[in-house]
Parts: C-alpha cells; sequence; structure tokens
C-alpha cells in the first residue's frame, strides 16, 4: 500500500512537472500565442504513466543498492537516464498518432542522441550535487523535481522540434536547378521590331 502511494506521487509530481515544462517552453521559448493544451497534455501523460513511475522505483533501487554518492550518480546516469529518456522518445510521437512506425523510428533515431547528450550534460552535474550534498530523501526528491522542472523545458523543445533538416533539398541542388533553368530572353519585343523595321527601311533604300 504505501509502494502505490509513493508511486502515485512520483507520477503526480511528473505529470505535473512534465505538463509545466511543455507550457513554459511553448511560452518562454517557442513564443507561442495561443498555448497548445492538446500537446502539453501528451507530455504530461507521458510523465505521469511513465517517468514518474519509472524514476521513482529506479531510485529506490539504486538506494538499497549503495549509499556512496559517486556510485548513485553513475548507477543514474548510466542505466536509468538512457532508458528514460529513450522510453520518452519513443512515446511522444505515439502519443501524436501521425507518424508510422517507420517514421517513429527515424526520428528516434536522428533525436534521441541529441536529447541524450544534452541530458548527460545537464544531469550528471545535477544528480551529483543532489546526491552528493542532500541526504534527507523528501528533500532529495524535491530538488530532483525542480531540477526536471528545468529539464523538461529543454526536452519539450526537443521532443517537438521540426522534422530534420534533411527532408530538405540540399543547398547544392537549389543552386544547380537555378544554373540549369533555361534563360528568358530579356530583349523587349519594341526592340526587336524596331530592329526589324529598320532593316527594311534599309533594304527598300539599297533596291
Amino acid at each position: 500500500m504505501q509502494n502505490s502511494i509513493f508511486l502515485m506521487k512520483a507520477s503526480i509530481a511528473s505529470g505535473t512537472i512534465y505538463f509545466g515544462g511543455d507550457v513554459t517552453a511553448q511560452l518562454l521559448v517557442e513564443k507561442k500565442d495561443k498555448i497548445d493544451i492538446e500537446r502539453a497534455l501528451r507530455f504530461s501523460a507521458i510523465g505521469f504513466a511513465w517517468a514518474g513511475p519509472f524514476c521513482r522505483i529506479g531510485m529506490n533501487r539504486i538506494n538499497q543498492v549503495t549509499g556512496k554518492w559517486y556510485t548513485k550518480t553513475a548507477l543514474d546516469q548510466s542505466i536509468m537516464m538512457p532508458v528514460n529518456m529513450a522510453m520518452v522518445n519513443i512515446l511522444k510521437p505515439l502519443s501524436e498518432g501521425d507518424q508510422s512506425l517507420s517514421e517513429i523510428s527515424e526520428t528516434w533515431k536522428q533525436k534521441y542522441p541529441e536529447v541524450l547528450t544534452k541530458g548527460w550534460i545537464y544531469w550528471i552535474p545535477a544528480t551529483t550535487i543532489i546526491y552528493a550534498f542532500i541526504a534527507n530523501e523528501t528533500l532529495r526528491f524535491a530538488a530532483f523535481n525542480l531540477a526536471a522542472y528545468i529539464w523538461q523545458v529543454n526536452l519539450a523543445i526537443l521532443v517537438n522540434k521540426n522534422k530534420p533538416e534533411a527532408t530538405r533539398k540540399p543547398e547544392a541542388t537549389i543552386k544547380l536547378e537555378e544554373t540549369t533553368k533555361p534563360e528568358v530572353s530579356r530583349k523587349r519585343p519594341e526592340v526587336k521590331r524596331r530592329y526589324s523595321s529598320t532593316s527594311i527601311k534599309l533594304t527598300s533604300f539599297l533596291c
């Protein structure tokens, strides 16, 4: 029963953080005039159903395995964070329902390395500080939630990016197309007619 309560709290906290992070990203970073509530709710559902329970269970297991902050950080960032980000990057396009499985797979391959790299840059220092300097579990959980909110703003931007630039025509192709366009005669009809008239007069004069 107690474990169920812990998981429910984690789900609610994570769902709220994911929702708030997406709304913040839309307003402050993407500068949208109108909030896409549906997008924020889809992102929140991922936090509620997946990220919250997974992270809570993972943190509990890590605490059971070791008490050393550096080992906790290593386990968190080598196992939990990569798995969590991999799932989020799968669940996000699945929740939208507008891509085929092959498109989702391609999007995942292109976005996941960037998300994982930026996640490590942010979370390795964050988890190191939290595990090393905050011993109380309640305060640690609150600190992780605060750090997670800041990260979710960036994650919302990353997973909602437009399709990769590769779908656009390469610049070299565009230039080649421009150079191969047929040249349009720039002579004005009036000039041509003037030349024809002059030729007729000259011919008449010679005859």
